[in-house]
């Protein structure tokens, strides 16, 4: 993964307790991926779709550092 970035999605309506990530990245063959992640903060791990380790080990990163204040919530590069 290249150029991998995250950021929260901020308004709306999420449910009380979760984080939804979004995801960017591209792959070595040059092609442009984007998702999105959802983190129950009371369980502290992800639900819905498994993802690549590496990159659901970088969002966890992403989301402890956004909640210690070390990054805005805005954006992230890994």
């Amino acid at each position: 993964m290249l150029d991998l970035t995250f950021s929260l999605l901020e308004g709306g309506l999420p449910q009380q307790g979760r984080l939804v990530v979004l995801f960017r990245f591209t792959t070595p063959a040059k092609i442009v991926r984007s998702g999105m992640l959802n983190f129950d903060q009371a369980e502290g791990r992800f639900v819905g779709p498994q993802r690549n380790p590496q990159l659901m080990d970088a969002a966890l990163e992403f989301i402890h550092s956004v909640q210690t204040g070390e990054i805005s919530r805005r954006e992230q590069t890994a």
